[in-house]
């Protein structure tokens, strides 16, 4: 009789977009990530830094309150990506499987749907080229759609969840500049969202 569950039955696994932090060897250098999925026993996530499978290392999640969960993981299986914003994909199982990477999903699954509740402003569609200002630096971008609660800003260029943006939106008439500043609050291929402070 096999202890092995059989191969059929499988963790469920949350799909939630979470920045990271990760180290390779030295535990004080960090390496930028993004965990796609996870299960209350392992997670997918993306970076550019190359890994080899056995290998342990420690993930960090910085939270929007500024707290920290850091738990460590060991790579299963490592993969090349082409359309992505990160070189290589990983598969990675808990060493001690605890309630970290649940919690992580939980809360992150909680602040999504706190997101979609708050939005009881219309969204409105708005197709305008804007400029980003972010740590003094300004970029290009375009805004999708806004609402009196937040928008949507179409980018290929990735800023961390939780960071504050500005916004700068051009106006013909008066010559103007509307600047509105913003927590980014969710993140996927084609941009981010934010939400007006």
């Amino acid at each position: 009789m096999s202890l092995n569950p059989p191969r059929s039955i499988r963790e469920q696994r949350y799909k939630c977009d979470v920045d990271i932090l990760h180290d390779i060897v030295i535990p004080d250098i960090h390496y930028d990530g993004i965990i796609h999925n996870l299960s209350s026993g392992g997670i997918y996530f993306e970076s550019n830094e190359q890994i080899l499978p056995d290998d342990e290392i420690s993930i960090t999640v910085r939270r929007l309150n500024k707290e920290e969960i850091t738990f460590d993981v060991y790579i299963i299986w490592r993969k090349d990506l082409v359309n992505s914003s990160f070189r290589f994909g990983y598969g990675a199982k808990s060493i001690n499987p605890k309630e970290s990477i649940v919690q992580i999903c939980d809360q992150e699954i909680n602040r999504k749907n706190k997101i979609e509740n708050e939005r009881e402003y219309q969204r409105i569609n708005y197709d305008n080229q804007i400029r980003l200002k972010y740590q003094n630096q300004k970029y290009p971008g375009r805004i999708r759609d806004i609402s009196r609660g937040g928008a949507f800003i179409e980018t290929n260029l990735i800023f961390p969840i939780g960071k504050i943006i500005i916004l700068i939106i051009p106006r013909e008439k008066t010559r103007k500049n509307v600047r509105l500043r913003g927590w980014i609050v969710r993140r996927n291929n084609l941009g981010f969202g934010i939400k007006f402070i």
